[in-house]
């Protein structure tokens, strides 16, 4: 008899199955609003949830990126995980990541009678989505100041936002008619500083015309023109 209530007990355990199992969170979408990112989700029953960026794919064991690659990690708030959208209140640097988000599931909806976890709860870690934020577009600005005393015209050269070094040329023509280019760089260290730099370098009024028109070029695209009058 003790025998047969055994063999009861095991068949009913294994009829059960194994203890239920919550399901990964979804990344749905990743996308940007200049080099504001924005995300959608599924995260069902969640308490808490953090939403990593990494510049690479690479993941460990338990889905996480590697520390040296994360590039910033953002609890979301109960409202962004209800909603199931994200929009960052910072800017991101133009280039390419990839995101992760980390679901805690609500014990007070998800665990069930048994211990287990309720299958419709998201836990651990999603999927892993791409994100390419392109460089923004540049606006360039020109001056040029003819400066009498110095002998010289002052050629002004600005752009923003500017992420990174920039070569650039400006051009002019003389009272012969020959073309001279003068060559100078813009400091750009930061796509997210709408002031954005400056430049200025000096040609000579030496042989100028009474009235000169000075053009820039950047990667040889005319990006400003300029007067100046001595």
């Amino acid at each position: 008899m003790l025998k047969v209530s055994l063999a009861l007990v095991l068949l009913a355990a294994l009829a059960a199955g194994p203890p239920a199992l919550a399901s990964s969170p979804v990344l749905l979408a990743l996308g940007h609003r200049g080099l504001i990112p924005t995300a959608t989700y599924s995260l069902p029953k969640t308490s808490a949830a953090f939403l990593t960026f990494a510049t690479s794919p690479d993941q460990a064991t338990d889905g996480s990126f590697p520390q040296q690659d994360v590039v910033s990690t953002i609890e979301l708030t109960t409202p962004e995980i209800l909603a199931g959208q994200w929009s960052s209140v910072s800017k991101l640097e133009p280039g390419t990541y990839y995101a992760v988000i980390q679901a805690v599931p609500d014990s007070s909806q998800c665990t069930l009678p048994d211990a287990s976890t309720d299958p419709s709860c998201a836990s651990g870690y999603s999927n892993v989505l791409q994100l390419v934020v392109p460089d923004p577009p540049t606006r360039y600005r020109a001056d040029a100041t003819v400066q009498r005393f110095a002998g010289s015209v002052a050629l002004h050269f600005a752009a923003s936002p500017l992420g990174r070094e920039q070569p650039y040329r400006v051009c002019y023509l003389t009272r012969a008619r020959a073309r001279r280019c003068l060559f100078g760089t813009l400091a750009g260290t930061d796509w997210t500083n709408a002031a954005g730099v400056g430049d200025t370098i000096r040609a000579s009024n030496r042989g100028l015309a009474t009235s000169t028109t000075f053009t820039w070029y950047v990667a040889g695209k005319v990006v400003a023109r300029k007067h100046a009058w001595g």
